[in-house]
């Protein structure tokens, strides 16, 4: 056998045989026309459990144990979900490891940094009208679906706020630990949207000042009445649209409902907040 070839397990099987019949290092490499070294090296090996290959690469740095206290520190709450790499790392006393080495461990677990989604607050009762508004529209074919004509405003921070980061897995996006709040009071600029089944409709940026009733029905109801006509004509159907909209006070204002009911325009409120409140009914 040539110096320094690689055994197969037959031949380790040999020399683990004769260092078993009480032949020496000396001989077992004589015999396998190899060097005293090699055999030393298998038989050390082989000692720990002739069952188990050897191991490749380098050894693991940081156990599972550790990788899991990691976890379980970085997972507490939304404070610990801000902290960095390395904070983590010297809350759990690992600051003796290499910074990447600690990332690579965490990627490892599936987490790693990504950029706080910025979703409004839920509260208990805004997340029950969802859940009934969802459950209410499950079954809902695509028919009825082709009517609806969602309308939002949203807010938009112009400049440079600062990023929030956090460690997460990848479908934790939503998770409320990994969310940043988002408040009116920040908004820089005010924007109104629609979208319908067929994609996205009309948009208006509102100029600088609140939203009220006359602001809302000056220039976002000939938006939503243009839209509706759009969906008409272009749905299958020729269904008229059902626009959803949610309980602002320029949405439910009397004037505004007003407006509606003259344009022959009509709504859904999302979300529910009762049943004895729901103004859907099935189409």
């Amino acid at each position: 056998m040539a110096r320094g070839s690689l055994f197969t397990p037959f031949d380790q099987g040999r020399i683990y045989g004769l260092h078993e019949a009480g032949y020496s290092q000396r001989e077992i490499a004589e015999r396998l026309n190899t060097d005293k070294g090699t055999i030393g090296r298998v038989l050390k090996r082989l000692e720990r459990d002739p069952r188990t290959p050897p191991r490749r690469g380098r050894p693991t740095v940081l156990s599972t144990s550790k990788r899991q206290r990691l976890v379980d520190r970085l997972t507490l709450d939304a404070f610990h979900r801000r902290l960095r790499i390395e904070q983590i790392a010297h809350l759990e006393g690992l600051d003796n490891h290499n910074i990447k080495t600690i990332r690579k461990a965490l990627v490892k677990e599936g987490y790693s940094r990504h950029p706080a989604q910025r979703k409004p607050l839920l509260t208990e009762r805004n997340k029950a009208e969802r859940l009934y508004w969802a459950q209410e529209h499950v079954n809902w074919s695509d028919r009825q679906w082709e009517r609806v004509l969602w309308t939002d405003e949203a807010s938009i921070r112009c400049g440079y706020w600062g990023q929030v980061y956090v460690t997460r897995k990848q479908d934790e996006a939503l998770n409320k630990d990994c969310l940043v709040a988002r408040f009116r009071d920040y908004s820089a600029c005010m924007v109104w949207g629609s979208i319908s089944q067929s994609g996205p409709k009309e948009l208006f940026v509102f100029e600088k000042g609140g939203i009220n009733q006359d602001v809302y029905i000056k220039n976002i109801v000939p938006l939503i009445q243009k839209a509706a006509i759009a969906i008409q004509e272009e749905g299958i159907f020729r269904q008229s649209a059902l626009v959803v909209q949610d309980g602002a006070p320029s949405h439910t204002a009397k004037a505004t409902r007003a407006e509606f009911l003259s344009k022959g325009l009509e709504l859904i409120k999302w979300p529910a907040q009762s049943p004895d409140l729901n103004p859907i009914e099935n189409i």
